[in-house]
This record gives C-alpha cells, sequence and structure tokens, in this order.
C-alpha cells in the first residue's frame, strides 16, 4: 500500500493539465550569506450529537468579526468582487448536464470543463456564504437561493444523487458492480477524483447551511450523505482502500460534520471507514511517512481526524491530527509558511535544495490554516496562532494579485523566478477554486475565545462583536507598517473576563501594553499575557509592538537565510536584467554583512516597511514585503 501511494503522489495536479498561465514578474529573495445582526447566520444551528470531548476555545461566528482597513480587507474585497462577477448558469452548467436538465449555458472552461467539473460552485458556495456574513449584502443570499435551487431539481432527478462529474454516477455504478478499477479516476475524461469533488460539494452545502441558515442546503447535502451510504453498502473495506489512493478531500471530516448536525450515527459509522490506513495509521502511532507523498491529499483527511476527535473520544485521532501538524510545520515548512515542493512533501529537514519555480501549491496552505483553527479550539497552544499569522502574511496575502483578485497555484521561492498569477475565468484550477472560500476566512483567525476568555491573536484591524457576552471590541492598527494596536471595548454592561495578548516570537523588545492610559506589568505564561480585568465602555488598551530586522535560516543550510522585518518576509527587487541572470544561475545574491549586526543591516526607503540593503552585497538590493 505504501509504495502505491508514493506512486499516485508523483504527478501532480498542475503537471497533468498543461494550463495556460499568466506572468507577472515579482521576485522572491532568499539571501545566501558570506455579519450584521438582520443576516440571521448560525442563529438556529445548534448540533444534534453528543460532544464528548470539549472545546478549549471556540472561532466567532462567521460575521462577528469583521476587517477594517488593511491588506487583509483589500484581500477580502478583490476576492468579493470577483465572485459577484461569475456567472452563476455557468457555474450549474456541469450539475445540470449530468442531471438530464437542458441548459443553454455552458461549463465554464479548463477544469470546469475538463477535469474537476462542478468544483468551483462547491467553492463558491462557502466563500459567498462567508461574504453574505460578513457584508448582508442580499445579492449574496440571492445567489445562494438561486444556486440551491437549481442544485435541488438536480438531485431531483437524479435519485439522490448530485455531482458535476462528467459520467459520474456511470463511474459510481462500476465501481458498486465491479469493484475497484483504476480509470474511475480519470482526468482526461472529465471525472477526476470523483470523491474529492463530492466532499466539496458537501462542504459548500453545510457552509451555507451553518453561515446563513438555509435548511435547503442541509437537505441537499443529507440527501446526498443518503445517496452515498447506499453506494458506499456496495464497496468492499479492502476496494475502499485502494480508492483512497486518491484524492478524496476530507470526506471524513464532512461525514462527521453531518453526525454533529443530524445526530444521525450512520454518518458517523461513514466517516470512519474513510481512514486512509496507508497515511493516517502511521500517523496516528507517531510514525512519519510523508516524505514524498502529495502533500494536499493529507490535510484535509488529517482535519477530519481532528474534527472527528471531539465526537469519538479516540485520543489517538487528536495525537495523529498533532503530529502530522508538527511534522509539516516544524520539519517541512518554508520560512513562509509554505510547504511541499511540486506537490509532495520534502524529506524532514532538507529543504535547501527543493527551492524550485514550483513550491508552496496555495491550497496547502488554505488547507492548513483550517486544520490549524480546529487544533486551536481543542487546544489553544501559541505555537498555532504563530502559523497562522506567519502563513496569512507570508503565503496567503503574498499568492494574491490585490489589483484583480488573480492568485497563483505555486509561491514560487527560487531566487529570482517570477509569480505566475492564474486566470480568473479559464482555468478553474483547483487553487483558483480554493481562493473563492481562502480569502474570505481572514476574519476568522483574529479573535477566539472560552466563556471567560478573549484571545487576541492577530493584529489586524477589525471589529469584534461579541453577542453572547453584550462586548464589543475595536481594534485599530497599521501594524506590520506601524508597530501599535489599540482596543477599544464598548459593553452593555461590566463584564469580567480575561483578555489573552498573545506574545509573538519575533519582538525586537518585550511588548508594551497600556489600559486607560497607564501602564501594565507583562508577564508572559504559554505564549499569551492575560490582563484579569472587569471590562466597561471605553476601556482602552494600547499595545507597542517592537519590531526589528532579523533572520532565520534553512535546517540544513546555515547559509541560506531570508530576511524578515517582525514578522514579515521581505522579498528583494530587481530590474529584469539582474532578475534573469539570478535565475539563470540558480542563486540568490551575496550579502556580506561582516561585523555588522542584523538589526542594522537594512535602511528605511520611502514607504513603510520598504528597505534598503545597508551592507556590501553582490547586487543592489530593495526589499518589500
Amino acid at each position: 500500500m505504501k509504495n502505491v501511494v508514493y506512486k499516485r503522489s508523483r504527478y501532480s495536479k498542475q503537471q497533468r493539465t498543461d494550463l495556460p498561465l499568466i506572468k507577472s514578474l515579482i521576485v522572491v529573495l532568499l539571501l545566501t550569506a558570506g455579519l450584521i445582526q438582520s443576516c440571521n447566520h448560525e442563529k438556529g444551528y445548534l448540533p444534534k450529537a453528543k460532544q464528548l470531548v470539549p472545546q478549549k476555545a471556540f472561532g466567532f461566528k462567521v460575521g462577528e468579526v469583521k476587517l477594517l482597513d488593511s491588506p487583509f480587507k483589500e484581500s477580502q474585497d478583490a476576492e468579493a468582487k470577483y465572485l459577484l462577477s461569475l456567472n452563476l448558469d455557468r457555474l450549474l452548467a456541469p450539475f445540470q448536464n449530468e442531471s438530464g436538465i437542458k441548459t443553454e449555458a455552458s461549463p465554464y472552461p479548463g477544469w470546469e470543463t475538463n477535469f474537476l467539473p462542478g468544483v468551483a460552485l462547491s467553492f463558491y458556495l462557502s466563500g459567498t456564504s462567508r461574504l453574505y456574513a460578513l457584508t448582508g449584502e442580499g445579492i449574496y443570499l440571492k445567489n445562494i437561493r438561486y444556486i440551491l435551487d437549481h442544485l435541488r431539481k438536480c438531485q431531483l432527478n437524479n435519485g439522490g444523487y448530485l455531482l458535476g462529474s462528467r459520467d459520474g454516477k456511470e463511474v459510481f455504478s462500476k465501481l458498486e458492480e465491479e469493484g475497484y478499477y483504476p480509470e474511475f479516476d480519470n482526468w482526461i475524461k472529465g471525472h477526476g477524483e470523483p470523491y474529492y469533488v463530492m466532499e466539496k460539494l458537501f462542504s459548500g452545502l453545510i457552509d451555507v447551511y451553518k453561515i446563513c441558515n438555509i435548511p435547503l442546503a442541509l437537505t441537499i447535502a443529507v440527501d446526498l450523505a443518503d445517496w452515498l451510504q447506499k453506494h458506499m453498502s456496495h464497496i468492499s473495506d479492502e476496494d475502499l482502500q485502494k480508492i483512497m489512493f486518491t484524492e478524496y478531500g476530507g470526506l471524513n471530516w464532512v461525514l462527521a460534520d453531518l453526525y454533529a448536525i443530524t445526530g444521525n450515527a450512520e454518518y458517523l459509522a461513514m466517516s470512519k471507514r474513510w481512514h486512509d490506513n496507508g497515511v493516517l495509521v502511521p500517523l496516528t502511532k507517531g510514525i512519519d511517512i510523508l516524505t514524498g507523498i502529495h502533500a494536499n491529499s493529507q490535510f484535509p483527511k488529517v482535519s477530519g481526524l481532528a474534527y472527528r476527535y471531539r465526537y469519538t473520544a479516540d485520543s489517538s485521532e487528536w495525537k495523529g491530527a498533532v503530529f502530522f501538524w508538527e511534522s509539516v510545520v516544524n520539519h517541512r515548512s518554508y520560512v513562509t509558511g509554505g510547504n511541499s515542493s511540486n506537490e509532495l512533501f520534502s524529506p524532514k529537514d532538507s529543504l535547501s535544495h527543493t527551492l524550485n519555480p514550483n513550491t508552496e501549491e496555495n491550497c496547502n496552505e488554505y488547507n492548513m490554516l483550517k486544520l490549524t483553527s480546529l487544533l486551536f479550539q481543542m487546544e489553544p497552544r501559541v505555537e498555532f496562532a504563530d502559523y497562522m499569522e506567519r502563513t496569512l502574511y507570508n503565503h496567503i496575502l503574498s499568492a494574491q494579485n490585490i489589483k484583480d483578485g488573480r492568485v497563483c497555484y505555486y509561491l514560487p521561492l527560487m531566487p529570482a523566478v517570477q509569480k505566475i498569477y492564474q486566470s480568473l475565468y479559464d482555468i478553474f484550477s483547483c487553487c483558483v477554486c480554493s481562493a473563492m472560500d481562502s480569502y474570505t476566512r481572514h476574519s476568522e483567525y483574529i479573535y477566539a475565545h472560552s466563556d471567560s476568555v478573549l484571545y487576541l491573536n492577530l493584529f489586524i484591524a477589525s471589529s469584534l462583536t461579541w453577542r453572547e457576552k453584550g462586548i464589543s471590541v475595536r481594534q485599530e492598527t497599521r501594524f506590520p507598517f506601524e508597530d501599535n494596536s489599540v482596543l477599544t471595548f464598548k459593553c452593555k454592561r461590566k463584564t469580567r473576563l480575561c483578555l489573552k495578548v498573545r506574545h509573538p516570537y519575533w519582538l525586537s523588545e518585550p511588548m508594551r501594553l497600556w489600559i486607560n492610559g497607564e501602564e501594565h506589568p507583562l508577564i508572559p505564561t504559554d505564549g499569551y499575557y492575560s490582563i484579569h480585568r472587569t471590562w466597561a465602555t471605553g476601556d482602552r488598551v494600547e499595545i507597542h509592538l517592537p519590531m526589528n530586522t532579523r533572520i532565520e535560516r534553512m535546517p540544513d543550510d546555515e547559509n541560506k537565510i531570508a530576511l524578515f522585518y517582525g514578522p514579515v518576509l521581505l522579498a528583494g527587487t530587481f530590474d529584469e536584467e539582474t532578475a534573469v541572470a539570478l535565475s539563470e544561475a540558480h542563486d540568490a545574491p551575496a550579502v556580506i554583512p561582516g561585523e555588522v549586526p542584523v538589526c542594522q543591516w537594512l535602511e528605511a526607503a520611502d514607504e513603510p516597511m520598504y528597505f534598503r540593503l545597508n551592507v556590501p552585497s553582490s547586487v543592489d538590493i530593495n526589499l518589500k514585503p
């Protein structure tokens, strides 16, 4: 089984598709050293299944945290503009074609026609439901209801089955009758990874139900799950393990979630069958088998372990999820927080020779952030919050063109290699589609809470409305362009609460904090400063976050370094001639700092967070985020 998994992992989605690409010259530097109330979101959602392991922290409901002016708000707005530009009938066309419903609309081209039809609509549902909760704009809800109505017609016309994969129903029938056959996953014939495609539809429908409180979304999801149950009754455990050699997303996660929503134990049993023994069993035993396997296939199934643990109390599931996270973040991730080279996991602590144009598939970080959020909710460790910050600033924002919303499939870390942004309307690769959800989630990582604790994890301009407590918090900051953040409280009544402020690992000096103008002594415990206080309207918390230049080294080559300012990775910008020469040489410019301390390597340029290198180097280097 292990050999089959490894063989399957050798071919990336990008290699299988020969996609047209649009290029934009930006150089990455690695230096070689010498909702508003009316939205009604989640109002009626109460899980029916009993959670066996209590959470120590909770994310706020979508819409309770809204972004204020910042790069993250610009990023979210760019994605929102893109989502509103998409034609709903073209997104629906793959489902209508497969259910025998006549449509004059043609599917979008690229992966939506040729490889993974229907995936774009599924991510569209997730992203649009979030944007509705965040903005309250009726166009999002109108679009969601339009899609649901048409999906339901497709489903009723197909006996509960619903998918956009070309000839998908025939593929599933053949699996039932003949058992596993390799060609069930056929990208050329338009039914690539059909279980992955199904999981994305489940995810989109569940998001719509939980965020927008639309019962029809749950009805469609439940009927599809019941169809899947009948289908799985014809598939042996042996054949199902073979099927799981192919990417199947987080079917174990969405089925466990359906169990939580409905209380139907059959869905939990189905979730447990989607357990890839070749990958998940070793992880639950603390055995690292990640080297050389396809990276993005693993994140959703591990998220399934982390989520299902709440309802099974099987400690091996928690152990496996945490061990996976630590194996990826601490031993296989680059300074951006991203991971993978040519979509595969690198050998442990061996990254210096993996830099190429195809590092860091964008889907990976989207899925790792989701996993990290699940882990934080069960065990609010500061390293989970540290990872969120590193990855949001240095991969997620970096992989998006803020001007038009295009995103990268890969974020290249090879020195002087160009970023390549994919077309918005011609490709619809997995990374273009997952971005529809990914870039609407920024606000969900800033805060978390328990009944008596408010966690401040990220210093991002935002407003929080904690309805259950009658508390509103407004965080005003230009971080990281400035080194401070101000929180202002508004309370319906005085409230006793512990505010836990994350202690950043990148501070150049101790953090300082003032409450209503009076400095508050700070002693970090487990990565947080804890402020126990009875809060009232008008309370003001000022936070000073000293930053300076710092470096991080490759784990297997200490002379290969990256320059940061605070938490932000800096990239070198060069003229085209210099960039081409560096790229052809497969090398980064040499820096010869001598005895100059790192904090003095840079001098400020004309714009915030823009710098000039102030020590000798092989070429002139200007730097920016």
